[in-house]
């Protein structure tokens, strides 16, 4: 039988509360210290950011000085907080032109520090200066052959400059060279080896392995550097991973979109705790979480994009 709401809150709360506790007698200075005991949240951020509602949020990308940059996909609009959380400059609106969006999803930073949003229904990618002043765009097309590209979703860059690009309608990884000149592709629809189905965020590590969240797989594909398959991440838990990021030690988290559990992996794929980790205290429970984002501070950032909200976390670490 389900426990009432009120009830199960009831039960978790000293769990909650001595999880804080713990915090405040272990802060954490450093994001790599240990693997995660618990995350609790700590606060919901105002919904309302320059004087306009969140809506569906989901991409998120937070810079060595930590500053973030939200993309806020129902409104086409891309937003930049300070370390503080405070929205201070955003750009979008809906339309073809550059500085403009139709259905953004994912940001990540160039060679320069800018950042760089796949433009979903554009197809293309957009780059900005870290102000949010747009400076040129990558059309994902081929007007020789309309059906080659689908909608970008995941986007990251590697040493070289050259792009990864999820293509989420055509389920494959698209490679571009570093002035944007097309390259090749990296899987098809399957979920044998290298195959991919529906594929979101992409991550690249220090070595230059390509990590593609291989959401209908129900996995993460990661390619080394040269694209030949590398290993794939797994675990029985795990249903719709849609979003990652890697700590400081080059740890592995994985957020599950249905379950709103985070699973952290070592860059092998071994998972470093005895099960998923529960996030606590989210009222209203999570809902399509899409993206999350490790703040300098040792906090946890997630985008929740069912509730048009961006959620605030304590992480919790054995001392």
């Amino acid at each position: 039988m389900k426990r009432p709401l009120t009830t199960a809150l009831t039960l978790a709360f000293p769990l909650i509360l001595a999880c804080s506790r713990a915090a405040l007698k272990h802060p954490v200075t450093d994001i790599g210290n240990s693997v995660p005991a618990a995350i609790v949240v700590e606060r919901v951020l105002p919904t309302m950011m320059l004087d306009q509602d969140l809506r569906q949020p989901i991409g998120l990308a937070c810079d060595s000085d930590g500053t973030i940059y939200v993309v806020d996909h129902g409104n086409d609009r891309v937003i930049k907080l300070t370390t503080d959380l405070l929205p201070v400059r955003d750009v979008g609106g809906r339309g073809p032109d550059l500085g403009l969006f139709d259905g953004p999803m994912y940001v990540t930073f160039d060679e320069g520090r800018g950042i760089v949003v796949s433009d979903s229904e554009n197809r293309r990618l957009e780059r900005f200066t870290s102000r949010l002043e747009a400076s040129d765009q990558i059309k994902i097309d081929d007007p020789d052959d309309p059906l080659k590209f689908g909608q970008p979703s995941g986007v990251a860059l590697t040493d070289d400059g050259s792009y990864r690009i999820a293509d989420l309608l055509r389920n494959r990884l698209i490679e571009l060279d570093n002035v944007g000149m097309f390259k090749k592709f990296l899987g098809d629809l399957g979920d044998r080896g290298g195959q991919l189905d529906a594929p979101q965020k992409v991550l690249v590590d220090k070595q230059q392995n390509v990590y593609v969240c291989d959401a209908g797989n129900a996995r993460v594909v990661v390619y080394d550097k040269f694209d030949n398959l590398l290993r794939i991440i797994s675990h029985d838990a795990l249903s719709y991973p849609v979003a990652a990021v890697f700590d400081r030690t080059g740890n592995l988290w994985v957020i599950d979109q249905p379950t709103a559990q985070i699973f952290c992996f070592t860059h092998t794929g071994e998972l470093l705790t005895d099960k998923p980790i529960q996030i606590l205290g989210a009222t209203p429970p999570f809902d399509k979480p899409s993206d999350m984002a490790l703040l300098s501070d040792g906090r946890l950032l997630i985008s929740d994009s069912g509730n048009n909200r961006l959620v605030v976390c304590n992480v919790i670490r054995n001392p």
